[in-house]
């Protein structure tokens, strides 16, 4: 959840190029919440990085909050809600 001085989440999308599956996966995600955007979104390119490609290679697109998952291969937007409401 976004921490309490408001600040919004950082969420890491690890991504590749000309895959099909992150393109539907980014949009999905931009699709999510506009009215009440409280994420910042970084996206990487798996293949830039070895150490990326050797963790989420086979995985992409991923989706995390840290290092941690929230969802990978689809998004799951009632796991990116849960992060976004207060306990």
């Amino acid at each position: 959840m976004a921490d309490v001085a408001g600040a919004p989440l950082e969420l890491t999308l690890v991504s590749r190029l000309d895959c099909g599956l992150c393109e539907k996966f980014e949009a999905a995600l931009a699709a999510f919440d506009v009215a009440r955007p409280r994420w910042r979104l970084t996206v990487v390119d798996v293949d830039a990085s070895p150490t990326l490609a050797a963790r989420w290679g086979a995985k992409v697109p991923v989706l995390l909050m840290g290092e941690q998952e929230v969802c990978s291969l689809r998004f799951r937007p009632e796991r990116l809600a849960a992060l976004l409401t207060p306990a």
